[in-house]
């Protein structure tokens, strides 16, 4: 064999091994070798051949193994993937991916120390193991190591600056911390680089959400949705979000949506049941809450809901059983403290209060669940008669709720002038009163919340021809804006205003011919009221301005629609607006309105009462002066007083913490 053709066919042989042409490379080697049995190229070339075979079967072997660990995870198969993978170690130390596979199948089991070693192990093999360091902040996560979880975070990015995951992670473990400014930052960086990342939009959400940001939290839950609309924890938080905003429809609807895509969704469930209740749906609130206990029946909130349920039913009984199962499985839950504490008597000795003082301490705790804690321990102090400690809480809740609904009084100041302001030019455009045999007629009960609006209710709606609609948002959804006069006051949008809340009262009115609207704040709107529904009859419930102030302050209210009640200053301040409103509607349309002295009314509770039905137009009927007996769904503040009998002097009820208010009601006496 010529030397010129001996180069070229080991030039030929290295060219096919190269190309994983093992077998042919050989043939050429052995070829040569046996012209020239001594040739050092052809001896070096076949020896490496052979090499380079041995590592490819051990490769194959490795990737045949990797494959078959990955179908074990794939399987749920998580203690056999950890078990094949050790064995395959003891020989293999340093294949990194079966490292990261034994450390992804341990956190699937919760061994989160043996997972971290794993991704470390993997780490040290492979350093820019971009996966590994995900996985092992992931778990150092689910440790509470949020700070070292962080830095394995920053370390891919070190490696990767523009991986969406690592920002989003990190705000994850900020979100943990509490530092939500830092992980709002986080998440939108995340978003900067995909904008369409949905796990970064849905945890951005939940994090306005924590801020009390509700606006901002629906518009990211609703671009997630845009993106996965089947996601169920996106359409349940959207839902808790419109809750919020007592949009109660929408969030039905999305509650709704969340079971659809996920029938054992039991939080949806729940949540569901609370809208139903809403909509005086009692029924169907109870099954779906009952629905969400029989897929996790140790559901907190579900057993809280139906605490509520029943309280507003008057059962107290089960309403009782729910909240004591739920504090059986969760006894620091501040919702239920919260309820239960309505049911319970207390002793200046009771236990619970140094317990309840133990949850504040909390470093944890939600802003939402302290202020509930607050509540909760002030109302023990007053029946223990520790007045001073009970206004200490009563004041340390409402300072944290201001904080929470970001009010200000001057935001109110500036509302109720718009009011006067577009007040002239709504009457100018008053309909003309006409009467359609197939509507009903609408009933404003009005004033200031506490003011007894409740009790005036339970009295018209024990009537067999009205029905009791509760706080409708009716009004305010549909005026409001009119009222303000950002939207004209013109003949054509007074008569949609008209259409559109006789038909929604239609629609309430389960078939009586009057329905009432005990929405307090409709005296913002008298004003609209009055050129709208000239059949209306509107009802303003007055009482002692101290004890309304007093009351108001004293309640924690469910929704953030109050935030003037939580502070003694600003109730005083918001209840002199209210009186002025209410002189101000008085010297226009004061013919239309009948006015009802909640304290006139429970000392000669007979006579007052006649003179309300007499003003409505409404046959006489004895049910009306045993209001504690009408079985109606009660949703307000008022729910277990109104199941009492008419009762005296509750308006004195305040003067017992007049020396601590240091003189902030002297301008109401």
């Amino acid at each position: 064999m010529a030397k010129l053709k001996v180069d070229l066919t080991l030039k030929n042989a290295q060219a096919l091994a190269q190309k994983g042409n093992y077998s042919e490379a050989r043939r050429l080697y052995q070829t040569v070798l046996e012209v020239f049995p001594g040739n050092s190229r052809a001896v070096q070339g076949l020896a490496l051949l052979e090499k380079q075979i041995k590592i490819r079967g051990a490769n194959t072997h490795i990737n045949e193994t990797i494959r078959t660990l990955g179908g074990l995870l794939s399987k749920g198969f998580f203690q056999d993937a950890i078990d094949q993978s050790q064995e395959i170690l003891k020989q293999r130390p340093d294949v990194f991916v079966i490292w990261y596979i034994h450390g992804i199948a341990s956190i699937q089991l919760g061994k989160l120390d043996q997972a971290i070693a794993a991704f470390d192990r993997a780490i040290s093999l492979k350093p820019d193991y971009i996966e590994a360091h995900l996985n092992k902040g992931y778990a150092l996560q689910m440790q509470g190591l949020h700070e070292q979880a962080i830095s394995s975070f920053q370390k891919v990015l070190s490696i990767k600056p523009d991986l969406p995951q690592a920002h989003n992670n990190i705000g994850n473990a900020l979100r943990q911390q509490g530092k939500l400014t830092e992980a709002i930052a986080a998440y939108q960086k995340a978003l900067s680089i995909n904008p369409a990342f949905p796990e970064a939009l849905y945890n951005l959400g939940r994090s306005w959400q924590d801020l009390e940001k509700m606006e901002e939290a629906q518009s990211a839950y609703r671009k997630v949705l845009s993106i996965k609309p089947d996601l169920p924890e996106a359409n349940n938080d959207l839902g808790t979000v419109y809750l919020e905003q007592r949009k109660i429809d929408e969030a039905t609807e999305a509650f709704q949506k969340a079971i659809r895509h996920r029938p054992a969704f039991s939080e949806a469930h729940s949540n569901l049941g609370t809208a139903l209740y809403e909509q005086g749906h009692i029924e169907e609130a109870i099954a779906s809450c009952n629905k969400a206990l029989s897929l996790n029946p140790e559901h907190v909130s579900a057993y809280t809901n139906l605490g509520v349920i029943f309280t507003s039913a008057g059962e107290p009984d089960k309403a009782m059983e729910a909240y004591t199962k739920a504090l059986s499985i969760k006894p620091d839950d501040a919702q239920t403290l919260h309820n239960i504490g309505s049911y319970l008597d207390h002793t200046p000795d009771d236990p619970q209060i140094g317990f309840i003082e133990g949850l504040l301490n909390k470093q944890d705790l939600s802003s939402k669940d302290k202020i509930l804690l607050h509540y909760t321990l002030a109302k023990i102090h007053e029946e223990t008669g520790q007045l001073e400690e009970s206004l200490k809480h009563y004041k340390a809740g409402g300072a944290l709720q201001i904080n929470r609904v970001h009010y200000t009084i001057e935001k109110d100041e500036e509302l109720f002038e718009k009011i006067r302001q577009s007040a002239p030019g709504i009457k100018a455009q008053a309909l003309v009163p006409s009467r359609d045999d197939e509507t009903v007629t609408p009933i404003f009960i009005l004033g200031m919340p506490r003011s007894g609006t409740t009790l005036i209710e339970q009295i018209i709606s024990s009537h067999g021809d009205v029905h009791g609609g509760g706080e409708l948002d009716y009004a305010t959804n549909l005026g409001l804006k009119i009222s303000l006069g950002t939207v004209p006051a013109t003949t054509e949008n007074l008569q949609i205003f008209r259409q559109t809340y006789l038909s929604e009262l239609k629609r309430a009115s389960e078939g009586k011919a009057y329905v009432t609207d005990k929405m307090p704040y409709n005296f913002r709107q008298i004003g609209l009221i009055c050129s709208a529904l000239p059949e209306a009859k509107i009802i303003h419930v007055k009482r002692d301005a101290a004890a309304i102030c007093w009351s108001n302050f004293k309640t924690c209210f469910v929704g953030n629609g109050l935030g003037y009640s939580y502070d003694l200053q600003a109730v005083v301040r918001f209840y002199k607006l209210y009186e002025d409103l209410m002189t101000f509607w008085n010297q226009t349309y004061g013919d239309r309105i009948i006015e009802v002295d909640y304290d006139a009314l429970t000392n000669d509770h007979d006579t007052e009462i006649r003179k309300l039905i007499s003003y409505l137009n409404l046959d006489w009927q004895d049910a009306c002066l045993s209001p504690h007996a009408n079985s109606r769904m009660v949703k307000t503040a008022s729910n277990l007083q109104v199941r009492k009998s008419i009762y005296k002097n509750s308006s004195k009820e305040w003067l017992k913490f007049k020396p601590f208010l240091d003189g902030a009601f002297d301008e109401l006496l």
